[in-house]
């Protein structure tokens, strides 16, 4: 089951099988769960999404950072009450079953935007060994749903690549203002991508 929050929640039933002969029907019966995967903690803990858990057999895994709802539009100071949340979903499969990590802040930490929190969380569930594909089985489906991680390109590369869009778009002010940005970023304390920054080579011509 996968969870996504962009304008309203978004509740997915996914099935794997050996041969399309034993994929039957869509939705995932009442407790038949085998993994229940919260990219919000508000869908997660949904009537429709834990009616599909069952202790000793769905494993739950949770992202834990508090993405705002439509509450937040009239309220910006709504609490979104994260630990009766993920309360409810510990006591749906048990504490055992229910490995959680905060999503967005790794994102933001490795990746630099959060807009790869969700394929992160699949990553997460996968390397738990609750995923049932192969590793190259899951980047061939990056691959083929234009969703190619973010980090797969090496660093130096990646910023070539940034500038000669950048340098394509609006000129050589852009490039020099994305580099600023980089220095700045290089300057806040990362030792590891201060490093890698240092170690690049790049090139801009008009």
């Amino acid at each position: 089951m996968g969870f996504a929050q962009k304008g309203g929640s978004v509740l997915s039933f996914v099935r794997f099988a050996a041969t399309d002969a034993l994929l039957n029907q869509v939705r995932i019966d009442t407790q038949q769960a085998d993994l229940l995967l919260a990219c919000d903690m508000v869908v997660g803990a949904s009537p429709e999404a834990l009616q599909t858990v069952r202790r000793d057999r769905t494993k739950i895994v949770v992202n834990t950072h508090a993405i705002p709802n439509a509450s937040f539009v009239q309220n910006p100071d709504a609490d979104l009450h994260a630990d009766a949340l993920l309360d409810k979903m510990h006591h749906a499969a048990g504490v055992d079953a229910h490995f959680s990590c905060d999503a967005q802040a790794i994102a933001t930490r490795f990746l630099g935007d959060t807009i790869g929190a969700n394929i992160l969380m699949l990553g997460f569930a996968w390397q738990l060994g609750l995923v049932p594909v192969s590793h190259a089985a899951l980047m061939r489906a990056q691959v083929l749903t234009k969703r190619i991680a973010m980090n797969d390109m090496p660093l130096g590369e990646l910023i070539r690549d940034r500038e000669a869009r950048l340098l394509a778009y609006g000129g050589r002010r852009y490039v020099e203002r994305y580099r600023a940005l980089l220095q700045k970023a290089a300057a806040s304390g990362d030792e590891a991508f201060s490093g890698r920054l240092r170690s690049r080579s790049t090139s801009c011509s008009r």
